[in-house]
C-alpha cells in the first residue's frame, strides 16, 4: 500500500478543496484519507472483491475527499452528508456522486450498495439517534457495514455526544439483530498500513 502513496497523492491533490498548499497545512487530512482508503481496501480483500465491482457508500462523507480518492482508484464510491457547507466545498469531480441527507435517513433503496462505511460520524450524533443510524446503514448495504468511532472523551472533544466502548457498540448491534464479524474487524486492523500505525479507531 505505502509505495502507492505518491501516485495517490498526485491524484488526490487535483480534486482536494483548497489545493496543494492547504494539504501541506493540513497533513492530518492526508493521513486520514490513506487510513480510510486502507479500510476499504481491507474490506474489499476480505469480501473477495476488487474495483470496480465493489459499490461503496461513505456515510458522513464531508466534502467527498474519500469518495474522490476511491473513485480515482477504481471503486464505485458515493457519499452522503447533511452539511450544506460540505457540499459547497466538494470538488466538481466528486459532487455528482454525493447525496444530501442524514445518517438516519439515507435517500436510496434497500441493498443499493455492497458496503456502507462511516468513520468519525456516529459519535457526533445524540445517542437516541444511534439505533436509527445503524439500522439505515444495514438497510442500504448488501454485504457489510464498517463503522469507525473516534473514541475521544467528551471532556476533550465536546462534539462527541455518543462516546462508548467498542463492547457497548457490539451489544447495541446485537440488540438490533445484527451479527458482529470479528474476522472482518481483524482483517481491517491487520492491513499493513493500519497495523503499522496502530490504527486508533474503535471499529
Amino acid at each position: 500500500f505505502e509505495p502507492r502513496y505518491g501516485d495517490m497523492r498526485k491524484k488526490y491533490r487535483a480534486t482536494a478543496p483548497g489545493g496543494e498548499p492547504r494539504l501541506r497545512r493540513e497533513r492530518r487530512v492526508i493521513y486520514d484519507v490513506y487510513e480510510y482508503y486502507a479500510v476499504v481496501e481491507a474490506l474489499a480483500g476480505y469480501l473477495g472483491r476488487t474495483p470496480p465491482s465493489l459499490k461503496i457508500l461513505d456515510i458522513g462523507c464531508n466534502n467527498g475527499y474519500v469518495v474522490s480518492l476511491l473513485r480515482q482508484t477504481g471503486f464505485e464510491a458515493y457519499g452522503i452528508d447533511v452539511s450544506d457547507y460540505a457540499f459547497q466545498l466538494a470538488s466538481p469531480f466528486v459532487r455528482p456522486f454525493l447525496y444530501k441527507g442524514g445518517f438516519d435517513d439515507i435517500p436510496v433503496a434497500d441493498n443499493t450498495f455492497d458496503v456502507a462505511v462511516s468513520w468519525g460520524t456516529i459519535e457526533h450524533l445524540p445517542e437516541d439517534r444511534s439505533d436509527a443510524c445503524l439500522t439505515e446503514a444495514v438497510r442500504v448495504s448488501r454485504s457489510a457495514v464498517w463503522i469507525g468511532c473516534d473514541n475521544v472523551p467528551q471532556s476533550i472533544e465536546p462534539y462527541h455526544l455518543t462516546n462508548y466502548t467498542i463492547e457497548w457498540w457490539e451489544r447495541k448491534l446485537e440488540r438490533l439483530g445484527q451479527r458482529v464479524d470479528p474476522k472482518l474487524r481483524e482483517a481491517v486492523r491487520h492491513h499493513p498500513f493500519l497495523w503499522k500505525r496502530r490504527f486508533y479507531w474503535d471499529a
